[in-house]
């Protein structure tokens, strides 16, 4: 299982067994703080009695080492691994909560005979886990269950269903049935009663919004992202930055750059042949020589992606529907040459509201001052007029029913999904969190779907196992608890405003960006993945396993395959290529690699 995950840790590896009581923890170490031998996982306590394996970062790990050395706790090392130990053995399960940072980790305590794993809030880090009357396994890749030959082959067909629809599976599911996902912001324990789950940190728990002045809003989050910029660049090694023609990560590379006493290396993809509107180069230059960084450039060509994407499956362990991974890929390589960390600018569209979805979402909450009859005509009016994906028929739609946006957003709508499976006698349901009504305004309910399921699940994944195939270490300090908490509590009107996106974010740094970058509207960083089907789907989808297996129906595909009239048609096409490419590495194993090579 450690082999499996060599990429993860190339710097150095352990285990710990632990025979008389049925225990093994294994570890691949990314050497980031304190690289010397007293780093090494499996750690433990001076006794012997707590061991753990830890993937991930505290950025507050000074401060807890500080206090637990104030109340008598010796340390022999210099990480934030040791930091976990100490704080568990004061707080048990409670002390999560006070972990500010990515990861995914496993306690064995040997006294209590209780095995804990636990992954961060944002779900930065994933963690996977397998469970069976004869045992209990847990790792960071999926493909650790592979070389273990754990896996079989029955399909989670539920999962499978969502993965037509939002392109991603959401919550503790995976398309295989006996492999679980700890959701963000939970824990789970081992112990001779049983497995149980909580969590340690819940979204919902928001504070009501406090009334300040946008000033006041905008003085307090500079503050806090300097904080969370300056502790998430401590490392022993080097740490540089991804920088796209966004403000996220301009802002990011921006205070890095006033935050380092030198030059902050920053590296920027782009694609071959591809419309301006796939690359931000430009942009990206601006931000650069504005703050005064060296500006490392890569670029990700067609031919590139073709033979990359199905090795590109096998690192994402599940069916993932991102043609990004390419880009991440090609990116991460070029960076891994120069640094071993790197900061990027995720999460903030998902809590500052800088979606296109979310501007639909305002036009909806004001649309609803109107009464249901009235909105529902026009509804059925705009769909006549301009079809299912103009932006009056969204709006209107979404002021209807919140959760329909997702539905309009879906690779395969329920009855395609209906007509292409075959192995299942279910129709398919929307999956429930886009039923739940708690949220009070439509937008609040939108950002609350993609924090909690799409984020971690389809964009922190793509982007964890693409920096760590190339063993380098990807930050994101726009996540940092104390920004999650500020961003919750926000009134929702700082973070939308009439039509600009992410408005309070925009404001705060307002003059500290190049104007070209802070007066960008949010552009979607896209892969044009139409050039590539031509040359993959007749490798995989002509002769397909899937239809083969009678898991996919033939005269559906088929005519997916020659109709170029069907809405959407290269979007579908991409996620069944990626469906076929996982099943045949991780079902029929007709396509190998090994786990160290290309």
């Amino acid at each position: 299982m450690c082999h499996a995950m060599a990429r993860r840790g190339p710097d150095d590896h352990g285990m710990f067994l632990a025979e008389k009581y049925g225990v093994g923890l294994g570890h691949r170490r990314l050497s980031i703080i304190d690289l010397s031998a007293a780093g090494r996982q499996p750690m433990s306590n001076e006794d012997g009695t707590v061991w753990i394996t830890f993937n991930g970062e505290i950025y507050n790990f000074k401060e807890l080492r500080d206090e637990l050395q104030r109340i008598g706790h010796t340390f022999r090392s210099n990480t934030d691994t040791e930091v976990i130990i100490h704080l568990y053995e004061e707080l048990g399960i409670a002390c999560l909560e006070r972990l500010n940072g990515m990861f995914a980790l496993g306690i064995w305590d040997k006294n209590s005979g209780d095995l804990l794993i636990a992954r961060d809030r944002a779900g930065i880090k994933p963690l996977y886990y397998m469970s069976s009357p004869r045992y209990f396994v847990f790792a960071s890749e999926i493909k650790a269950f592979l070389k273990a030959n754990l896996l079989d082959d029955e399909l989670n067909m539920q999962a499978l269903q969502e993965y037509l629809a939002l392109k991603y599976v959401s919550g503790d599911k995976t398309v295989l049935r006996s492999v679980h996902r700890l959701p963000p912001g939970r824990w789970l324990t081992v112990t001779d009663a049983g497995i149980r789950q909580g969590p340690f940190w819940d979204y919902r728990r928001i504070p009501e919004p406090e009334r300040r002045s946008t000033e006041q809003y905008a003085e307090e989050l500079r503050s806090i992202v300097e904080e969370s910029v300056s502790d998430q660049m401590v490392a022993d090694v080097p740490v540089g930055a991804f920088l796209s023609g966004g403000i996220d990560s301009s802002i990011v590379v921006t205070e890095m750059a006033r935050l380092s006493g030198s030059v902050v290396k920053c590296f920027t993809v782009d694609y071959e042949e591809a419309p301006s509107s796939f690359n931000e180069s430009e942009y990206a230059l601006l931000t650069a020589n504005h703050a005064g960084t060296s500006h490392g450039h890569a670029r990700c060509t067609n031919s590139q992606a073709v033979n990359l994407l199905p090795f590109l499956v096998y690192l994402m362990d599940e069916p993932v529907s991102e043609p990004l991974m390419v880009s991440s890929y090609v990116l991460s390589e070029a960076a891994r040459k120069e640094v071993t960390v790197v900061l990027a600018g995720e999460g903030a569209d998902e809590l500052f509201a800088g979606y296109r979805r979310y501007k639909l979402g305002y036009y909806a909450h004001m649309l609803r001052l109107l009464p249901f009859r009235v909105r529902v005509c026009a509804q059925s009016l705009a769909k006549r007029l301009r079809g299912v994906y103009s932006f009056p028929y969204q709006a209107l739609t979404l002021s209807v029913s919140p959760q329909s946006l997702a539905e309009t957003n879906f690779a395969f709508w329920p009855d395609e999904i209906n007509a292409l499976l075959r192995c299942t006698d279910s129709p398919y349901q929307t999956p429930l969190f886009l039923h739940d009504p708690t949220p009070q305004s439509v937008l609040e309910f939108l950002i609350e779907l993609d924090f909690r399921f799409r984020m971690p699940e389809y964009i922190l994944t793509r982007a964890d196992k693409m920096t760590m195939a190339h063993s380098l270490e990807m930050r994101v300090p726009l996540l940092d608890n104390r920004i999650i908490d500020f961003a919750l509590k926000l009134p929702w009107d700082l973070k939308l405003s009439q039509t600009t996106d992410k408005f309070l974010l925009r404001y705060a740094f307002r003059n500290r960006l190049p104007e070209r970058v802070f007066r960008r509207a949010k552009m979607p960083f896209q892969a044009p993945f139409q050039k590539w089907l031509p040359r993959l789907t007749p490798m995989f989808l002509m002769d397909s396993e899937l239809v083969a297996q009678g898991i996919l129906e033939r005269a559906y595909l088929s005519r997916l395959l020659h109709e170029n009239t069907l809405p959407a048609r290269n979007e579908k096409l991409f996620t069944l290529l990626v469906l076929e490419l996982w099943y045949r590495i991780f079902i029929t194993r007709s396509l190998l690699f090994d786990s160290d090579s290309n």
